[in-house]
């Protein structure tokens, strides 16, 4: 993981790069003027998005925390950066703070205390 120059997680960032190409051929977002936007999909459905609070009507940010194409959209059109708002947990530094500690060695049973 340390040679990867980015700041997501691998698999993160492909689920990421899916929902970019599907926010950039299927979604319309309108401001309301704030930080809610409305997102129509092209099948017509529409979705609110709340980029202050990191929610979408749609859920799967809210359960994922990955960005779901109607948030991209929203993002996007604020002229915002998405690795601003990927949650914590796919974030590199979290992965590498997470398996920065060494294990430590044991010895074998023959060498253990009996008690």
């Amino acid at each position: 993981m340390a040679p990867y120059h980015g700041n997501i997680c691998l698999n993160a960032r492909d689920i990421l790069e899916k929902n970019k190409l599907k926010a950039v051929t299927d979604c319309t977002p309108n401001f309301n003027g704030g930080d809610i936007a409305e997102v129509e999909n092209i099948k017509g459905t529409k979705n609110v998005v709340n980029i202050a609070r990191r929610t979408c009507t749609f859920r799967r940010w809210d359960l994922s925390g990955i960005s779901c194409k109607h948030a991209i959209s929203a993002v996007y059109l604020k002229r915002h950066d998405l690795d601003d708002y990927m949650v914590a947990c796919y974030l590199k530094k979290t992965y590498i703070s997470i398996y920065d500690n060494l294990i430590q060695l044991v010895n074998n049973m023959d060498m253990w205390s009996r008690g």
